[in-house]
């Protein structure tokens, strides 16, 4: 008898090893929001590109100029505006109003390799797009509590910036004072 209950409590402290044991490999797969914003993020470099082609690689001053280029719009300059996701940065949100403006001078700083200017924007929780004055170069950034940062510094160049380490194709990744 003393065995048998020996033998069930073995099997109740296995069976609760291994659900603990899955639980903790999957649940940060599961709650995992990089690859979200990674395409929303992508989705948003494609509606510019988009944006740029029709109009000899000048892009738009503002993310509202993309809404037609997003999946169900025109794909036209000021034609019938298209979906955006629900933001990716905040769990269980439908809310589609999470894009937001950068000044031209946040996308130079950019460009450069400086993140010191996101710290002014003071917002979280958005994906911000900006341009270069000239119209040329764009940037696209999770504001969140780790930034990521693509910059495109023409139609087909780019860099991304994640913490402090600058990462361009082709090149080893460069670390960078965030001052």
């Amino acid at each position: 008898m003393a065995i048998l209950i020996v033998n069930k409590n073995l099997k109740v402290f296995i069976f609760l090893f291994v659900a603990l044991f899955l639980l903790a490999v999957l649940f940060p797969l599961l709650n995992d929001e990089t690859p979200k914003n990674q395409r929303v993020m992508r989705l948003i470099q494609k509606a510019a590109d988009a944006y740029g082609v029709s109009e000899n690689y000048n892009f738009p001053k503002s993310y509202r100029d993309l809404y037609p280029f997003f999946p169900g719009g025109d794909c036209k300059v000021g034609g019938k505006p298209g979906i955006l996701p629900p933001n990716p940065l905040v769990m269980n949100s439908n809310s589609t109003d999470y894009l937001l403006d950068l000044p031209s001078n946040v996308v130079l700083d950019l460009i450069n390799g400086r993140t010191s200017s996101l710290k002014q924007l003071k917002k979280l929780g958005y994906i911000g797009y900006g341009v270069t004055t000239d119209h040329k170069r764009f940037a696209v950034v999770t504001l969140d509590k780790q930034p990521v940062v693509i910059v495109f510094t023409d139609h087909e160049s780019y860099l991304i910036i994640r913490g402090n380490r600058v990462s361009r194709p082709g090149v080893p990744d460069q670390f960078i004072n965030q001052e």
